[in-house]
């Protein structure tokens, strides 16, 4: 009986893998970010990194369609699709998928907009100045897989004056 509950715990301990070093075997591929949200197609097209001055972050969208203006700092007013949130400091750097930066799988369903959080897989930003962001993110959670690079615009904080 010892045996069985031993052999019960191991087996446990090691299919619960959701530590910060653990990204489940998801690595970066370098190709354009694509992938699957909610069953859809998901390709990469527009990205800002919209700046928090106050939080010294910069707030992460990435859609699969284009700016609405030439600014480049806008999201089509009227678009409901998917979309990819996440929130990090503006560095050079990335680490695994963790409780504390994790990935936000944003989709409109016939009820309301579902935001699923993704912990495994990883991100980083390979290249960072005022004008750009240029990065990868491999993340899945059920329904919802995207892997690859993009490049975002680094838009000025909105509520800088106020």
């Amino acid at each position: 009986m010892k045996s069985i509950t031993l052999l019960s715990f191991l087996l446990l301990t090691f299919s619960c893998g959701d530590s910060a070093d653990d990204k489940d075997g998801l690595s970066i591929i370098e190709q354009p970010l694509e992938g699957t949200i909610n069953g859809e197609s998901f390709t990469f097209v527009h990205g800002i990194a919209t700046m928090d001055d106050k939080q010294g972050t910069v707030f992460v969208t990435l859609l699969p369609v284009a700016a609405s203006d030439t600014s480049d700092c806008s999201i089509p007013f009227d678009y409901k699709g998917p979309r990819i949130l996440f929130i990090r400091k503006p560095e050079v750097g990335g680490s695994a998928l963790t409780f504390e930066k994790n990935v936000t799988f944003s989709y409109e369903t016939p009820e309301a907009f579902q935001n699923d959080v993704a912990l495994t897989g990883e991100w980083r930003f390979d290249f960072v100045d005022d004008n750009v962001i240029k990065g990868a993110l491999a993340a899945t959670t059920d329904g919802h897989e995207v892997n690859g690079t993009f490049e975002l615009t680094r838009c000025p904080d909105p509520f800088a004056n106020f």
